[in-house]
Protein backbone atom coordinates (compact mmCIF):
# COMPACT_ATOMS: atom_id res chain seq x y z
CA UNK A 1 0.00 0.00 0.00
CA UNK A 2 1.13 3.55 -0.66
CA UNK A 3 1.32 6.24 1.98
CA UNK A 4 -1.85 7.76 0.50
CA UNK A 5 -3.60 4.39 0.80
CA UNK A 6 -2.58 4.24 4.46
CA UNK A 7 -3.96 7.73 5.08
CA UNK A 8 -7.24 6.83 3.40
CA UNK A 9 -7.51 3.65 5.47
CA UNK A 10 -7.12 5.56 8.74
CA UNK A 11 -9.50 8.31 7.64
CA UNK A 12 -12.16 5.76 6.63
CA UNK A 13 -11.94 4.09 10.03
CA UNK A 14 -12.66 7.33 11.79
CA UNK A 15 -15.18 8.81 9.39
CA UNK A 16 -17.17 5.73 8.44
CA UNK A 17 -16.85 3.36 11.40
CA UNK A 18 -16.66 5.78 14.33
CA UNK A 19 -18.38 8.72 12.65
CA UNK A 20 -21.26 6.92 10.94
CA UNK A 21 -21.40 3.79 13.07
CA UNK A 22 -20.76 1.44 10.15
CA UNK A 23 -19.62 -1.51 12.29
CA UNK A 24 -19.62 -3.98 9.38
CA UNK A 25 -16.84 -1.97 7.74
CA UNK A 26 -14.60 -2.55 10.77
CA UNK A 27 -13.90 -6.10 9.58
CA UNK A 28 -12.60 -4.71 6.28
CA UNK A 29 -10.41 -2.00 7.79
CA UNK A 30 -9.06 -3.60 10.99
CA UNK A 31 -7.13 -6.84 11.42
CA UNK A 32 -9.00 -9.62 13.22
CA UNK A 33 -6.19 -9.71 15.80
CA UNK A 34 -5.90 -5.92 16.16
CA UNK A 35 -4.06 -4.77 19.27
CA UNK A 36 -5.52 -1.54 20.69
CA UNK A 37 -3.41 0.30 23.26
CA UNK A 38 -5.63 2.65 25.25
CA UNK A 39 -5.64 4.38 28.61
CA UNK A 40 -7.01 1.27 30.33
CA UNK A 41 -4.43 -1.09 28.84
CA UNK A 42 -4.25 -3.31 25.80
CA UNK A 43 -7.32 -4.87 24.21
CA UNK A 44 -7.21 -7.25 21.25
CA UNK A 45 -9.50 -8.09 18.36
CA UNK A 46 -11.53 -6.14 15.83
CA UNK A 47 -14.50 -6.41 18.22
CA UNK A 48 -12.64 -3.80 20.31
CA UNK A 49 -13.30 -1.16 17.66
CA UNK A 50 -16.93 -2.20 17.38
CA UNK A 51 -17.41 -2.08 21.16
CA UNK A 52 -15.74 1.32 21.55
CA UNK A 53 -17.74 2.72 18.64
CA UNK A 54 -20.99 1.40 20.11
CA UNK A 55 -20.16 2.82 23.56
CA UNK A 56 -19.42 6.31 22.24
CA UNK A 57 -22.29 6.38 19.74
CA UNK A 58 -24.73 5.25 22.47
CA UNK A 59 -23.50 7.94 24.85
CA UNK A 60 -23.28 10.60 22.11
CA UNK A 61 -25.84 9.69 19.40
CA UNK A 62 -25.20 12.95 17.51
CA UNK A 63 -21.45 12.30 17.47
CA UNK A 64 -19.67 14.19 14.72
CA UNK A 65 -16.11 13.16 13.81
CA UNK A 66 -13.67 15.41 12.00
CA UNK A 67 -10.26 14.07 11.00
CA UNK A 68 -8.06 17.15 11.22
CA UNK A 69 -4.97 15.58 9.66
CA UNK A 70 -3.30 12.29 8.87
CA UNK A 71 0.45 11.88 8.47
CA UNK A 72 1.93 8.64 7.12
CA UNK A 73 5.44 7.21 7.13
CA UNK A 74 6.27 3.61 6.25
CA UNK A 75 3.70 1.28 7.82
CA UNK A 76 2.56 3.91 10.37
CA UNK A 77 0.06 6.72 10.27
CA UNK A 78 -0.73 9.37 12.84
CA UNK A 79 -4.02 11.21 12.96
CA UNK A 80 -5.53 14.04 14.97
CA UNK A 81 -9.27 13.74 15.36
CA UNK A 82 -11.82 16.11 16.88
CA UNK A 83 -15.21 14.73 17.90
CA UNK A 84 -18.24 16.67 19.12
CA UNK A 85 -21.40 15.29 20.62
CA UNK A 86 -24.16 15.68 23.19
CA UNK A 87 -24.22 13.18 26.03
CA UNK A 88 -27.77 11.83 25.90
CA UNK A 89 -26.97 8.19 26.79
CA UNK A 90 -25.15 6.38 29.57
CA UNK A 91 -21.39 6.89 29.47
CA UNK A 92 -18.87 4.86 31.47
CA UNK A 93 -21.52 3.92 33.99
CA UNK A 94 -22.82 7.46 34.47
CA UNK A 95 -26.29 8.60 33.41
CA UNK A 96 -26.65 11.05 30.53
CA UNK A 97 -25.81 14.65 31.39
CA UNK A 98 -27.34 16.39 28.37
CA UNK A 99 -24.11 18.37 28.00
CA UNK A 100 -22.14 18.82 24.80
CA UNK A 101 -18.48 17.92 24.73
CA UNK A 102 -15.46 17.99 22.48
CA UNK A 103 -12.93 15.17 22.40
CA UNK A 104 -9.54 15.45 20.74
CA UNK A 105 -7.55 12.28 20.12
CA UNK A 106 -4.15 11.53 18.71
CA UNK A 107 -3.76 8.05 17.28
CA UNK A 108 -0.81 6.16 15.89
CA UNK A 109 -1.65 3.12 13.82
CA UNK A 110 0.46 0.36 12.35
CA UNK A 111 -0.80 -1.01 9.07
CA UNK A 112 -0.15 -4.55 7.93
CA UNK A 113 -1.58 -6.30 4.87
CA UNK A 114 -3.89 -3.37 4.13
CA UNK A 115 -5.52 -3.27 7.57
CA UNK A 116 -4.95 -1.49 10.87
CA UNK A 117 -3.06 -4.08 12.92
CA UNK A 118 -2.18 -2.00 15.95
CA UNK A 119 -3.39 1.30 17.36
CA UNK A 120 -2.21 3.58 20.15
CA UNK A 121 -4.73 6.20 21.26
CA UNK A 122 -4.24 9.16 23.56
CA UNK A 123 -7.00 11.55 24.54
CA UNK A 124 -7.86 13.79 27.46
CA UNK A 125 -10.43 11.62 29.24
CA UNK A 126 -10.34 13.84 32.34
CA UNK A 127 -11.11 16.89 30.20
CA UNK A 128 -14.06 15.04 28.67
CA UNK A 129 -15.37 14.04 32.09
CA UNK A 130 -15.01 17.66 33.28
CA UNK A 131 -16.99 18.93 30.29
CA UNK A 132 -19.75 16.48 31.19
CA UNK A 133 -19.67 17.49 34.86
CA UNK A 134 -18.59 13.98 35.88
CA UNK A 135 -15.13 14.78 37.28
CA UNK A 136 -14.61 15.69 40.91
Amino acid sequence: MTLEDNKKLVRRGWEEVAGKGNLALADELYAADLVYHGADGDITGVQTIKDLTTMYRTAFPDLHIHVEEVIAEGDRAVCRVVAHGTNTGEFMGAPATGKSAEMVTINIVRIQDGKVAEEWEVFDRLGLMEQLGLAG
